[in-house]
C-alpha cells in the first residue's frame, strides 16, 4: 500500500474520533452503561496508547504519551480500577490531533521497516510498520463503534 495513502486513512480515522469527542458532553465521559466495561473517556484515552504502543513500540522508538495514560487506558483496564483523576477530555483531544502528526513525521519513509520478530496480537502477525499502522486504524475503528454503542446506551437510560 501506499505510504500516502495509509496517512490519509489514519487522518481520516482519527479525525471520526476526534469529533466524536468534541460532540460529548463532560457529564457522559465518565459513565458505563450496563453491558459495558468501560467509559467513552477510556474508549478516547485506550485508542492513543495502543496506537503508541503499536507503531512506536514496533520499532522501539521514545513514546510521546505521559505514563499515566498507559495505567488508566491500556487493554485490560477499566476506570473501575482508577485511583485517582484521570486526565480531562481537552488534554486526551489535543494528544489525540498530535499523535497523527507526530506519527506522520517520526516515521514518513519507514512504513517498509521490519521486525526480526513479528508483533503478535491475537491471530495477527505484525512484521513491517505498515502492518502495525493498519492494525492501528482497524483496532481505532472498533473503539469508534464501541463509543456509537455507548453514546446510544446513555441515551437509552435517560429515557
Amino acid at each position: 500500500m501506499n505510504e500516502e495513502v495509509v496517512f490519509q486513512h489514519m487522518e481520516s480515522v482519527r479525525n471520526r474520533t476526534i469529533s466524536s469527542l468534541e460532540t460529548t458532553p463532560d457529564y457522559a465521559l465518565d459513565t458505563v452503561p450496563k453491558g459495558f466495561n468501560n467509559s467513552l473517556r477510556w474508549n478516547f484515552g485506550h485508542i492513543l496508547v495502543v496506537q503508541e504502543k503499536l507503531v512506536y513500540g514496533f520499532t522501539g522508538e521514545d513514546k510521546q504519551l505521559p505514563e499515566q495514560y498507559v495505567s488508566f487506558f491500556s487493554p485490560r483496564t477499566s476506570p473501575s480500577q482508577w485511583e485517582s483523576t484521570p486526565p480531562r477530555a481537552e488534554e486526551i483531544q489535543s494528544y489525540l490531533q498530535a499523535q497523527t502528526s507526530q506519527i506522520k513525521q517520526t516515521f514518513a519513509n519507514r512504513l517498509h521497516e521490519k521486525r526480526d520478530q513479528p508483533m503478535q496480537i491475537g491471530s495477527f502477525h505484525l512484521a513491517t510498520l505498515e502492518e502495525a499502522m493498519t492494525f492501528s486504524l482497524y483496532h481505532e475503528s472498533i473503539h469508534q463503534g464501541t463509543i456509537i454503542g455507548l453514546k446510544r446506551a446513555q441515551e437509552f437510560e435517560q429515557l
